[in-house]
């Protein structure tokens, strides 16, 4: 009889852990997330000089930026998004001077909009990262 009733109860416990499992879904939900696929971008390169390509149907979120060189420059549509140069270049990394900056601690949110022309200019050796969102 014993066995009956504590195979009585394990079985009701079950069934109301099991009925009381919500169902999951993602936040929030709107078009502007994902592109379907990994939006995720990345760019490395030794050029002093170089334009990025970048998907030009999609704004671009700029979240990291890494330069060897002091001088490294970033231009959208001709214009300097960091125009203090040697001074302070948020792109710059050096453990013992610029480790503060969003970009290089990868928090960055620079949104680059959809079909623009982004150069760099002395940066040496470079990395940006980021993604595609729908503009």
């Amino acid at each position: 009889m014993n066995k009956l009733i504590s195979t009585g109860i394990l079985l009701a416990g079950l069934g109301y852990c099991i009925q009381s499992i919500a169902t999951a879904f993602a936040m929030p939900q709107t078009a502007s997330i994902s592109l379907g696929t990994n939006p995720v971008e990345s760019f490395y390169g030794y050029d002093n000089n170089t334009t990025l390509t970048l998907n030009p149907n999609y704004d671009f979120i700029l979240t990291s930026g890494y330069s060897s060189g002091t001088s490294c420059r970033l231009s959208i549509n001709g214009t300097y998004v960091n125009s203090t140069g040697a001074n302070y270049n948020f792109l710059y990394f050096n453990a013992s001077y610029n480790g503060n900056s969003a970009f290089v601690q990868g928090n960055g949110q620079l949104k680059i909009p959809a079909g623009a022309t982004v150069a760099i200019t002395s940066c040496e050796q470079y990395l940006f990262s980021g993604y595609y969102v729908q503009p």
